[in-house]
């Protein structure tokens, strides 16, 4: 019997970096600038280093600007990072594309049921 593959084996897995409004407007266009080429570094160099590498070579470059995070927010980067596999891409939340692939995008979740709150329409889905 052939073994059943899950997944897209042999794709690599790129990681997407959402930048919210908030931030963006916090640390103007400059600062967006200079955090994206420090994540992009950051990436380059979680090739060959650890979590906790990848988490000082933030804090290196972040620590003491209007960039400056908190540390559990440079342990989640470290850890998309080192996992990442493809391609780094850096996106706003309203899908302008700073960094990577040029199809990249925030992600939404998208229902995998249609349904309606009516229980008399036809479309609505059936639980037991």
């Amino acid at each position: 019997m052939e073994a059943i593959q899950r997944g897209h084996a042999g794709a690599p897995r790129g990681q997407t970096i959402v930048l919210n409004d908030a931030f963006i407007e916090q640390v103007g266009e400059a600062g967006v600038a200079r955090y994206v080429e420090v994540l992009a570094a950051a990436d380059r160099h979680a090739a060959d280093h650890s979590e906790d590498e990848v988490i000082a070579f933030l804090r290196d470059h972040l620590d003491g600007t209007i960039l400056e995070r908190a540390k559990t927010t440079y342990e989640v980067l470290a850890g998309m990072l080192h996992d990442n596999e493809g391609v780094l891409s850096v996106v706003t939340n309203e899908g302008r594309v700073l960094l990577g692939d040029p199809d990249a995008g925030p992600t939404e979740a998208v229902p995998s049921v249609r349904g309606t709150e009516d229980p008399a329409d036809p479309e609505r889905p059936v639980y037991s």
